[in-house]
C-alpha cells in the first residue's frame, strides 16, 4: 500500500505496519490509522503518521527518555481494550511540541499514548491524580538529571578532555 504523504513524500506500507487507535487522539476523533516513522534525521523522535489525512503527523517521544521513573497508572478497562496483561507490554509515547526554540521543546505526560505493539492497537489515555503536567519541557528536564560538572569524579572529567 502507498500513502502520498505531504511531510515525507510517498510511503510503502503493509498492513500489519498500521496501528489502529480505534478513538482516535484527543482533538482527532475521526483519523484512527497510524504509522510510526522513526525521524527521518535520527535521535529520540518519531512521527505518528495519519493514513487519513496525509498532511498530519504528530512528534512523539518515549517518555522515559528524559523521565526514567515515567510509571503511569493506566485504568483497567483501558487495558483490557488494548488486550494488555501487563503495562509492561504496552509502549507509551508522549506527543510533543518542537518549536523552533528547541530549548522549548515540551511533551504531554497527562494524556499519553499507549501501544499494544502485538495487536498493533493505541489508545490515548488521560491519567488521573497525577502529578505529571501537560507541558514537560524535555531539555530542561533532561539538564536536571545530567551530574553537574562539580559532582563529575576526576577520572571521567579527565577522560572527557
Amino acid at each position: 500500500m502507498q500513502l502520498q504523504g505531504t511531510r515525507f513524500g510517498d510511503l510503502e506500507y503493509t498492513p500489519d505496519k498500521v496501528i489502529d487507535f480505534p478513538r482516535g487522539i484527543l482533538g482527532f476523533p475521526d483519523h484512527r490509522h497510524f504509522l510510526a516513522i522513526p525521524h527521518p534525521a535520527g535521535g529520540p523522535f518519531a512521527w505518528l503518521q495519519t493514513l487519513e489525512d496525509p498532511a498530519l503527523a504528530f512528534p512523539v517521544i518515549d517518555p522515559t527518555l528524559f523521565r526514567p521513573d515515567y510509571r503511569p497508572q493506566v485504568r483497567q478497562e483501558d487495558m483490557a481494550a488494548l488486550e494488555l496483561a501487563s503495562i509492561r507490554d504496552g509502549i507509551f509515547l508522549a506527543l510533543c511540541v518542537i518549536p523552533a526554540d528547541p530549548s522549548q521543546m515540551r511533551a504531554n505526560l497527562v494524556a499519553p499514548l499507549v501501544v499494544n505493539p502485538v495487536v498493533r492497537r493505541g489508545m490515548q489515555v488521560v491519567l488521573e491524580n497525577t502529578d505529571y503536567k501537560l507541558c514537560h519541557y524535555i531539555l530542561q528536564e533532561l539538564a536536571e538529571r545530567l551530574p553537574k560538572e562539580e559532582e563529575v569524579p576526576q577520572a571521567a572529567a579527565a577522560v572527557g578532555g
